[in-house]
């Protein structure tokens, strides 16, 4: 409806970042079917939603990125 799958916190964080990061499996799933960036980085000390998913032990979510494709 609109809204910005993409928009930025003042942090430089999507809510993709956010949803790896907390390990929400099934918003991470969601943006990822509507298009959601994963190129677009937080603080460059954060990294890409992967990083942080990978950093956070994360794995299901590792995972889910890895065989859509989202490998870095």
């Amino acid at each position: 409806r609109g809204a910005k799958i993409d928009a930025q916190n003042k942090n430089g964080c999507t809510a993709l970042f956010l949803a790896c990061q907390s390990g929400n499996v099934e918003t991470v799933k969601i943006l990822l079917s509507y298009g959601a960036n994963h190129h677009i980085k937080a603080f460059d000390s954060w990294g890409s939603p992967l990083a942080i998913a990978k950093r956070n032990n994360n794995a299901h979510i590792v995972e889910i990125l890895n065989k859509a494709g989202i490998i870095e």
